[in-house]
């Protein structure tokens, strides 16, 4: 809960307001401590100093809360850059990759056509004589195995 309080609610207030609360409650013990001298005033000074130090020390407190707070946010925003340009090298690599892919997929698609057309050119001979396979056959078979995309 605290950390939702200070993150949240407190986090929207502007830093300079802290140093100055810090300085309000040092100036207000000391126009505490020369009040104290008059009669009239002194049964107030009694619950008026303690209030002034507290103020003092959470002046001086959510300051250097601030302070982290400021730094984390320089951090967050350089990270967030970083991550930005990485995404953007993600996504021309992501490019690149898939123009590279459908080259191999267009060299694929050819080679298939190209055996195929060959096969059915050389079937009949290969149907005709069962006895001897010819070697434009194991040609065939040759090519139609061979990995041309990674040459």
């Amino acid at each position: 809960m605290f950390s939702f309080v200070v993150n949240h609610l407190l986090g929207h207030i502007p830093v300079w307001i802290w140093p100055f609360t810090a300085g309000a409650g040092c100036g207000a013990y000391i126009i505490a401590g020369i009040l104290q001298n008059f009669p009239n005033f002194k049964p107030w000074m009694i619950f008026i100093r303690p209030i002034c130090i507290l103020v003092t020390v959470l002046g001086i407190f959510m300051y250097g809360g601030a302070g982290v707070v400021a730094i984390y946010q320089v951090q967050i925003l350089a990270k967030e850059n970083e991550i930005k340009v990485a995404q953007q090298a993600s996504d021309d690599a992501n490019i690149a990759l898939g123009i590279v892919m459908s080259g191999q997929k267009t060299i694929v698609i050819q080679n298939k056509t190209e055996i195929s057309k060959r096969i059915k050119k050389v079937q009949q001979q290969i149907d005709k004589d069962c006895s001897i396979i010819d070697a434009e056959a194991w040609e065939l078979y040759n090519d139609a195995v061979y990995n041309r995309v990674t040459k």
